[in-house]
């Protein structure tokens, strides 16, 4: 998996692309490995909700909390793996900071440091700005991974 590919001392994350629906979610990333060899794509796929205040223990601010679950993904050599069992997917609580057609901005969600209601601690280390591409083909050819 990416996280394996990361590990190769000449891989690294170049992209990575988000597409968010009202139920689902699909991420694209993009590795490159230095040298003659072609770029990586990799492609995770699950579901995505809102998580409303109930939900969240922890909840201290007012921003809103997506949970993203991913239950599969298909790997640079085109092959599916799937969690199979609950206890094999993977869970990510981002808290929005702020959203717009162009841009959200969030954060992995506080559950785990309530204490940390600044989001520009660290420099803005733990933020995590995503811009909307108006044409992810053309993106995806440009990496040579389309």
């Amino acid at each position: 998996n990416s996280q394996h590919l990361q590990k190769v001392p000449l891989a690294r994350l170049q992209e990575v692309f988000l597409t968010l629906g009202r139920k689902s979610v699909e991420t694209i990333e993009v590795l490159r490995i230095l040298g003659p060899f072609p770029n990586i794509r990799n492609t995770l796929t699950g579901r995505a909700k809102i998580v409303n205040a109930n939900d969240v223990a922890a909840a201290t601010t007012s921003s809103s909390t997506i949970r993203i679950v991913y239950d599969r993904m298909v790997d640079g050599l085109g092959k599916e793996i799937s969690a199979g069992k609950s206890i094999n997917e993977r869970t990510i609580d981002l808290d929005v900071l702020h959203a717009s057609e162009l841009a959200i901005v969030c954060r992995p969600s506080t559950l785990d440091s309530p204490n940390e209601d600044d989001p520009l601690a660290n420099q803005g280390s733990s933020l995590l700005v995503l811009f909307a591409e108006p044409d992810l083909n053309a993106q995806l050819e440009m990496l040579r991974v389309a």
